[in-house]
């Protein structure tokens, strides 16, 4: 469900970005947010996805440590509960058991 009121636009992720990819230090940059993702439409997930991708590729966002911080910091109660089991169970079946 998209946010509208300004209580709910506190609870947006913003993040700091580069206005062109892989610039240095002196590439302008402005802030991100991104709506948090809670048992949305197909619509706002994928608009949610997009903002995320945009956040990776503007911010060089490569660890994967990073880009989970960042999908976990976009998703609430059920999509960040299924994400976290889907990423456990994935490390779980690294590790072998």
């Amino acid at each position: 469900m998209l946010p509208n009121s300004k209580e709910n636009k506190m609870s947006y992720s913003s993040m700091d970005v580069k206005s062109k990819a892989g610039g240095d230090a002196t590439i302008l940059s402005y802030k991100k947010s991104i709506v948090p993702f809670d048992e949305g439409t197909p619509q706002e997930w994928i608009s949610t996805r997009k903002d995320i991708m945009k956040v990776w590729t503007q911010g060089n966002i490569i660890s994967a440590i990073d880009q989970v911080a960042i999908v976990r910091a976009a998703l609430r109660k059920g999509p960040l509960t299924t994400f976290d089991n889907a990423l456990n169970n994935a490390r779980k079946a690294d590790d072998g058991y």
